[in-house]
């Protein structure tokens, strides 16, 4: 994920999405997903946003309630991303 994450910060999105997906094929974290909908979010590509920000909602929901208790950055960013997602479903 951090390749991902790194690859995107420097522009190279076609390996980014390409990280993402090895990552995710590897381990269904969250995080993974939460990441790439925002990186997929911010190069236009909204369907495939939503769809991967539902799987990271479908994981969310299912970790120990102990493990998510303390995570507002987490929430913040997938609020914020549902914000950006709402509004980009009102334009089309």
């Amino acid at each position: 994920m951090y390749l991902a994450i790194t690859l995107a910060r420097l522009k190279d999105f076609p390996n980014s999405c390409t990280a993402y997906e090895k990552a995710i094929s590897m381990e269904q974290d969250h995080m993974n997903h939460l990441n790439y909908a925002i990186t997929l979010y911010n190069h236009g590509e909204v369907d495939k946003a939503r769809t991967h920000h539902g799987i990271f909602k479908q994981l969310y929901a299912e970790l120990n309630q102990e493990d998510v208790e303390h995570d507002y950055e987490v929430m913040a960013q997938s609020q914020g991303l549902q914000e950006a997602l709402s509004k980009a479903g009102n334009l089309s």
